[in-house]
C-alpha cells in the first residue's frame, strides 16, 4: 500500500530515556577535533532501554533536551534518527535543524 503522509516521518528522531540507560550501555572515547581534545560517548543498544519518537512532529514543534551537565549524575539523553520508511513509504522527506546553547 503506498500512500503520501503530512507530516515527515522517513527518518523520525527518536530519543531513549535517561533512566533506562546503565553503565554498561556506553562507551567513552577521546576524540579531538582542532586541536581540542574531548570526550564523547557511543551507546549500545539494550532491551532495558526505553525509547520514544513523535512520528507526527510538524515544523512548528522541537525537542529540546539536555546534552551535558557538570553534574556526574545528570540524565543521559541517547538520540538518533531511524530508518522508518518501511512503515512510510512515500513519506515526505525530514528537514532537521539542531542549534546548541550554552548556559554558564
Amino acid at each position: 500500500m503506498a500512500y503520501s503522509v503530512g507530516a515527515p516521518q522517513d527518518f523520525p528522531l527518536a530519543v531513549c530515556d535517561g533512566s533506562s540507560i546503565l553503565d554498561d550501555d556506553l562507551l567513552q572515547i577521546n576524540c579531538s577535533k582542532f586541536g581540542i581534545m574531548h570526550k564523547a560517548w557511543h551507546a549500545y543498544f539494550s532491551d532495558r532501554q526505553r525509547w520514544y519518537y513523535f512520528p507526527e512532529m510538524t515544523s512548528d514543534e522541537f525537542i529540546l533536551f539536555k546534552g551535558y551537565d557538570c553534574e556526574d549524575n545528570y540524565p543521559r539523553v541517547i538520540h538518533a534518527a531511524f530508518d522508518n520508511r518501511r512503515a512510510y513509504p512515500n513519506a515526505k522527506p525530514r528537514k532537521s535543524v539542531e542549534a546548541r546553547f550554552f548556559v554558564l
